[in-house]
């Protein structure tokens, strides 16, 4: 049990610190609306799967003694989030140039499947690629599995579970609290456009990040 509370913890303040996952959902609630930023979340989600899964297998720990594999996903992370934060300041220029109802009209229609669809994979390679979820998966997740319980896969993948379920709920409120001040601003565009140039160039930042870290 007290493990369990030590790994709740850690997966918290993982979860709630500052990165590229929090600027992603940032930037698609702004202007896409509540259902496309749950896809972003689903792809966080379904990608913390994954990451779980490489680490209980043994994957993470080999391709982090791959140094030449390694440093090729680290780049790739990186030009990512630079490709992603390049985009919303983008769409952010777009915004200035279209009126309020049109804004107004998109981020509350605008909710087609290939959106989803493209939402989902964003979110899923964001976090796939995020450097600070594979360190985690790779160092610390192992700290918690007793290998010698037979129980063992069963027992991580709860602790997984776990992780997946503090992402899911800490964004889901996020997107929540996000749609209730936006209902405050819905007559001006200022806050959807300031929000994609803030999250695109968060979003370069953690990517530059990435790409000089050792």
């Amino acid at each position: 049990m007290d493990s369990i509370f030590s790994f709740v913890t850690i997966a918290l303040l993982l979860v709630i610190s500052p990165g590229p996952n929090g600027a992603l959902v940032f930037k698609t609630v702004s202007t896409m609306g509540t259902k496309i930023a749950s896809a972003n979340i689903i792809g966080l989600v379904l990608a913390t799967f994954v990451h779980g899964t490489l680490s209980i297998l043994g994957l993470s720990v080999v391709i982090k003694n791959i140094p030449t594999l390694f440093n090729f996903i680290k780049i790739l992370g990186a030009v990512y989030l630079f490709y992603i934060g390049l985009k919303a300041i983008v769409s952010a220029s777009k915004i200035h140039r279209q009126k309020d109802k049109n804004i107004a009209r998109n981020i509350t229609s605008d909710t087609s499947s290939k959106k989803v669809r493209s939402s989902l994979l964003e979110g899923f390679l964001t976090q796939i690629l995020n450097p600070k979820v594979s360190i985690f998966y790779i160092a610390a997740f192992p700290q918690f599995i007793d290998f010698g319980n037979k129980n063992f896969i069963m027992h991580s993948f709860l602790l997984v579970s776990i992780h997946a379920f503090i992402i899911f709920t800490w964004f889901s409120l996020f997107v929540f609290l996000y749609e209730k001040i936006q209902l405050l601003f819905k007559k001006s565009n200022s806050i959807a456009k300031y929000t994609q140039l803030f999250s695109g160039f968060v979003l370069i930042y953690f990517g530059v990040l990435v790409m000089f870290k050792s």
